[in-house]
């Protein structure tokens, strides 16, 4: 889950049975507003703010999240560097997100409320976690290995792992825990691929028609969210989880992207590109009532918080 800079229409590639894969690496590191104004709010409630994204709206990549109405815009970083990609825990308590604070790309956590800030990697190519439904592991994108190869750690950090078969990026694990989903480089154009969390088989690829990516998983495992450009523009696409019924819930004049399901799997919040700017908005699961939670034109990758904690 590697972010997009702002107005430019287009985000570079976002998230049971965990045994560990074939190799091993060294322990980690670790031991607003509402939406018409996007002002940031003074004493907003941590336990209330269900989605969280990354804005440059104040000037470089920082990590917010708000209401699930786009109320209670709250910033939760504050440096110089970026920080972006933030996923929560499942328990809702905490996000991991990737900051380059140290110079280079590197897996961070922190509490709901900003608090507690600290790193779990410190290669220096590791992007875009994406916690386990147990809350014990993250998998994540990492280069260390040479290319960039979906990678998986505890959530202390210790304990690095790399999955065999898979080439690419953008993590996301399934509700069981038994697969995960990313991003693959397959045939120089990114597909939707699928491989077991042991890492040891190889990934099953989903999609071929244009470039696809960005896979969230549906609460109840049944289905994934995507983007594709296979029509053109950017779009919004669902399908089962074995790749069957690709179906469009986007038709749009510029580019939609990033989807994430709500809870109880009958919402989804998405980036778009409207006037060359980059909005979160959020529609019905089936593609009706959508409706924009920001307006800074500087927003994306946005992520619900899980139903432990959600409002």
């Amino acid at each position: 889950m590697t972010s997009c800079s702002s107005g430019s229409g287009l985000k570079a590639s976002r998230s049971e049975n965990e045994s560990t894969a074939i190799t091993s690496s060294a322990t980690g590191v670790a031991g607003s507003s509402n939406t018409a104004s996007d002002q940031t709010a003074s004493t907003p409630s941590p336990d209330n703010l269900a989605i969280a994204f990354t804005s440059e709206r104040d000037g470089n990549q920082e990590i917010y999240a708000m209401n699930a109405d786009g109320t209670d815009q709250t910033r939760l970083t504050h440096n110089s560097a970026r920080d972006f990609t933030p996923a929560w825990s499942p328990d809702g308590t905490q996000i991991v997100f990737t900051s380059d604070r140290d110079g280079y790309d590197n897996l961070y956590v922190m509490n709901a409320d900003g608090t507690g800030q600290m790193a779990l990697t410190d290669t220096g190519d590791d992007t875009g976690g994406s916690w386990s439904p147990s809350g014990t592991r993250i998998a994540f994108a990492s280069s260390r290995g040479g290319r960039s190869a979906i990678w998986v750690i505890n959530a202390d950090g210790s304990g690095a792992t790399s999955t065999s078969s898979s080439n690419g990026d953008d993590p996301a694990w399934s509700p069981d825990g038994t697969k995960i989903a990313y991003n693959d480089y397959h045939d120089s154009m990114n597909q939707i691929a699928v491989i077991n969390a042991t890492g040891l088989d190889p990934p099953t690829v989903l999609t071929a028609e244009g470039e696809n990516q960005d896979a969230a998983w549906s609460p109840d495992g049944k289905q994934l969210a995507f983007d594709s450009d296979r029509r053109g523009n950017v779009d919004i696409y669902v399908m089962n989880n074995d790749g069957t019924a690709q179906t469009p819930l986007s038709k749009a004049s510029e580019d939609e992207f990033y989807p994430a399901w709500s809870p109880d799997g009958s919402k989804i919040v998405f980036g778009a590109v409207q006037d060359g700017k980059n909005y979160i908005l959020v529609m019905n699961a089936d593609g009706s009532g959508r409706s924009t939670l920001t307006r800074s034109g500087d927003d994306y990758n946005a992520e619900w918080r899980p139903a432990a904690q959600a409002p």
